[in-house]
């Protein structure tokens, strides 16, 4: 970075399977030579759910940021169901059957036991195997890394918790359902921010139950302005353009599948996107009243640069193409919810699956070189 006092961030958001998008934009920074060295441009990575698994993936690598974008492309291209959830009839018949008894006899047997749709006892092993943890901690000490932070939602209190393994002398904080709190990131931080509500079970760590940090994550940008950013790349995972009310007529009554996916849409992909409009108007009035910060009860607000970059592309769309490659008995599930037309979005968030993740990693290069003169304009100020 040209100032040596700047702090870069880059923030990645949830989305489930939509997570190779992110890796196919990192893959475009990579290439931009953003930096004079193999460095990463960025010191501050911050990830909730899918988001927080490339975010931890980039910061263990982040002293490489070309090795760093190379490994995390391998990992997704290379995904597979299995490696993510069990897929076997066996595992996934158990579970339908004690979703059908409590929810048919809740009343006589009381209390209910089914956790989750899917087991992702899978994803565990991969994350162990493909994410080199241990090595955010050296990167933190050799200087090429300031913090990771991994949020998760605590599901008893409610509270943002955004887990952070940082350099000494960055504050934590503590403001309206959110939590910022040290700790050495692992494989179960990470697996507690993915945890895709209703479909991933939660995760306990040191006593607590938390899912996917989306749930509560209302300011996905603040964390990397509390540990002191100036500057933000965020990657959202939802094509920015809106649909009119005017253009659709009467339709049938919606499914279960339908509300389903607007439902996860919205907990999932809503919070990044209004956290930049946010920002924008932020830096807009400090700039109207000639300001270089604002103090307030709690927080100082002062302007940060930020290029946002999304997909150019719907991929709920792009999943229905895909559709069949999802298991067999996944697809007989997801069948007893709507008709395959109205699955897609949820689709997209479980289809790990090597081809639906390639084609989502050359959608995110393509989208991120197209970002090419915002980003070199970004980290020259």
């Amino acid at each position: 970075m040209s100032n040596p006092q700047s702090s870069a961030a880059l923030i990645l958001s949830a989305g489930g399977a939509r997570g190779a998008y992110q890796v196919g934009v990192v893959k475009a920074l990579a290439e931009m030579g953003l930096t004079d060295g193999p460095q990463s441009p960025f010191d501050i990575f911050c990830g909730v759910s899918a988001g927080s698994i490339n975010a931890a993936g980039l910061a263990a690598l982040a002293d490489d940021f070309s090795i760093a974008a190379s490994t995390m492309e391998d990992v997704w291209e290379n995904l597979k169901p299995e490696q993510v959830f069990r897929t076997d009839l066996k595992s996934i018949s158990e579970i339908g059957v004690k979703w059908m008894r409590d929810l048919s006899f809740g009343g006589v047997i009381g209390g209910g036991s089914p956790k989750s749709l899917l087991d992702t006892s899978p994803l565990r092993e991969t994350l162990g195997q493909k994410i080199p943890l241990h090595r955010v901690k050296t990167n933190i000490e050799n200087g090429s890394l300031r913090a990771l932070a991994v949020t998760a939602t605590n599901y008893y209190t409610s509270n943002a918790v955004t887990f952070v393994e940082a350099t000494e002398g960055i504050d934590m904080w503590k403001r309206r359902r959110r939590v910022g709190e040290l700790a050495q990131i692992n494989v179960e931080h990470l697996m507690a921010s993915s945890a895709i509500p209703f479909f991933f079970p939660s995760v306990e760590i040191d006593g607590r139950h938390f899912g996917d940090g989306c749930v509560r994550n209302v300011s996905p940008i603040s964390p990397a302005i509390q540990m002191g950013a100036n500057k933000i790349v965020a990657v959202g995972v939802r094509e920015e353009r809106e649909k009119s009310e005017t253009t659709h007529g009467p339709r049938a009554v919606p499914s279960i599948a339908h509300i389903s996916g607007i439902i996860l849409d919205a907990v999932l992909l809503d919070s990044i996107e209004l956290d930049m409009i946010r920002l924008q108007r932020v830096n807009e009035i400090l700039c109207e009243m000639d300001q270089d910060e604002i103090k307030g009860s709690q927080q100082t607000y002062r302007p940060v640069n930020a290029v946002w970059i999304g997909p150019s592309e719907d991929i709920g769309e792009i999943a229905t193409s895909y559709y069949k490659k999802l298991p067999r008995i996944v697809r007989y599930l997801l069948k007893g919810l709507g008709p395959d037309a109205q699955t897609t979005d949820i689709v997209s968030f479980l289809l790990f699956e090597p081809t639906f993740c390639s084609r989502l990693v050359e959608l995110g290069y393509n989208d991120g070189i197209k970002k090419k003169d915002e980003l070199l304009k970004l980290f020259e100020e």
